[in-house]
Parts: C-alpha cells; sequence; structure tokens
C-alpha cells in the first residue's frame, strides 16, 4: 500500500472510530463521512500526528496531535465503543505524553465536553487537570472544558 493510501486509511479508520464513539456517548448516528472533513482538515496542519491503536488487525482507539504554541494538543481522541473499558484510551495517553516528552513541549492540552465524565475521569487519572477555560461550540451550544498536563522536566 502507498503512504497516502495507508495515510488515507488511518484517517477512515479514524472517522469511524469517532462517529461510533461520539453516537454511543450522544445517542446519535453519524457516518464516518460526516467527521472525515474535521479529521482531514486537523491532520493537515503541519507536524500533526496521527496513531491508530490496534488490537490484531482491527483499529480500536486512536489519537490525532497538533502543534499549538509551546504545546501539542490533542485534537481528537477516540475509542471504539465495543472496546471501552479495556485501557486503549490510557494507552493513547501515555503515547502522547512519551510523543510530548521527545518533541521538547512544555504541556499537552485539549477541549473535551464538560459533560463527557467518563473522558474527564480517564483524563484526570493520567495526570491531567482543569484549566478553568470553557468555551460553547458554536453548532450544539454544549460547553467545553480545556484540559492540559504539564510535562515534568525536573528528572
Amino acid at each position: 500500500m502507498h503512504e497516502s493510501e495507508i495515510e488515507r486509511a488511518g484517517a477512515h479508520a479514524a472517522a469511524t472510530i469517532w462517529a461510533q464513539a461520539t453516537g454511543r456517548r450522544d445517542g446519535s448516528t453519524r457516518s464516518p463521512a460526516d467527521v472525515l472533513p474535521g479529521i482531514e482538515r486537523a491532520r493537515a496542519v503541519p507536524g500533526a500526528v496521527l496513531r491508530i491503536s490496534r488490537v490484531g488487525d482491527e483499529p480500536v482507539g486512536f489519537v490525532l496531535l497538533v502543534p499549538a504554541r509551546d504545546a501539542l494538543e490533542v485534537r481528537y481522541l477516540g475509542v471504539a465503543p465495543a472496546a471501552w473499558g479495556r485501557g486503549i484510551g490510557t494507552r493513547l495517553l501515555a503515547d502522547v505524553l512519551d510523543h510530548a516528552v521527545r518533541s521538547g513541549v512544555s504541556r499537552i492540552e485539549l477541549w473535551v465536553l464538560s459533560d463527557n465524565e467518563r473522558a474527564i475521569a480517564v483524563y484526570e487519572r493520567a495526570g491531567w487537570r482543569r484549566t478553568g477555560d470553557a468555551k460553547s461550540q458554536i453548532d450544539t451550544r454544549r460547553v467545553e472544558q480545556r484540559l492540559e498536563r504539564v510535562i515534568d522536566r525536573s528528572g
């Protein structure tokens, strides 16, 4: 498979996981085609990194990172509902931390829906902290809050 085909396959796997996970969380039905444009826009940011977590050949989770000032931003992190509770999200966050340390950034940040307590609990167990920053989504008016993880370089 050519590299661009691998990238497209990764983006499609991420879109499928995101559509399944947000659909389960929100009780809605979204197709991968609905979310693929947002994932593609984030992937087009210079320095963006897409990682797919697999069990065997099956994609079960992903994270999409983009550079942001002196930080990395987790633009997307999703786990397929069939794999919820198996530590996939925790392992992806550990990979994010390793990547951030290697990249030399001072912190990692993300925005999460304020009512997504399941995700917030995973982030907080992994050392992320709420910043107090909040914003309203333009289309849904749902409130998001910013979390961050400061990189400890003290050794």
